[in-house]
């Protein structure tokens, strides 16, 4: 697999963790 989309994955997958994270901070307060 090319090194430009493993970044690009690890990149969407960094973009997804912090929704969630930024979903969980929302419904916890």
């Amino acid at each position: 697999m090319p090194e430009e989309s493993t970044e690009r994955v690890v990149e969407l997958l960094n973009a997804i963790e912090l929704t969630l994270n930024s979903r969980q901070i929302h419904t916890n307060e």
